[in-house]
């Protein structure tokens, strides 16, 4: 009987978003993943920039992030505001998803904050995953938001967070933010692909 080769990364499956919820503390980036944010960071300073997370959730391992789609040809950038070309990444997204055999999917988004300090997230940060939560085409209801903060010089650091949305009988929903811890997982450890 051969040996199974133990994971770094945890195993694929898909996360049943209608009765699973997410009570993980950590995700899985790839390096190349990172330094793929961190360049594009640099290339776009002083102006924000941004992009998609794609990957899977790994019920008590947490989420898998394993692509990246750029901001797309069409995006604008500005000091203190990034859009995005949505139609762009909107088909990137589908592409991921069925070459993946549907089961790696829209995790969430990420962006830079030139200069910044801290990566808290804005109240238009905020407002976006409301939006995504609401969206349900996005097919994500527990969206990651990656803030980048920092510049070239000094680097960059990445605060991970996991919004949840929570409904209230005769109240408006509750959105909760929860930073992550991330592992950065070695490259060659797993396929990834970057779309930029």
């Amino acid at each position: 009987m051969a040996r199974r080769r133990p994971a770094t990364t945890p195993e694929l499956r898909v996360l049943n978003a209608s009765t699973e919820r997410p009570t993980d503390t950590a995700a899985w980036i790839p390096a190349s993943i990172l330094q793929a944010c961190r360049d594009e960071a640099n290339a776009k300073f002083p102006l924000e920039t941004g992009g998609v997370f794609m990957g899977y959730w790994c019920p008590g391992k947490g989420p898998v992030v394993t692509a990246l789609i750029g901001p797309g040809p069409a995006a604008v950038y500005e000091r203190r505001a990034f859009a995005p070309d949505q139609a762009w990444q909107t088909a990137r997204i589908a592409e991921h998803y069925q070459a993946s055999g549907h089961r790696k999917t829209y995790l969430g988004d990420w962006h830079t904050h030139p200069s910044a300090r801290h990566g808290e997230l804005s109240h238009t940060d905020r407002g976006v995953l409301c939006c995504i939560i609401d969206t349900p085409a996005a097919r994500c209801p527990n969206p990651l938001m990656g803030i980048w903060a920092g510049d070239p010089e000094v680097g960059w650091r990445l605060h991970l967070w996991l919004a949840t949305r929570r409904r209230r009988r005769w109240f408006r929903p509750v959105l909760t933010v929860t930073q992550l811890a991330f592992h950065i997982v070695p490259d060659g450890e797993r396929n990834v692909a970057i779309h930029s």
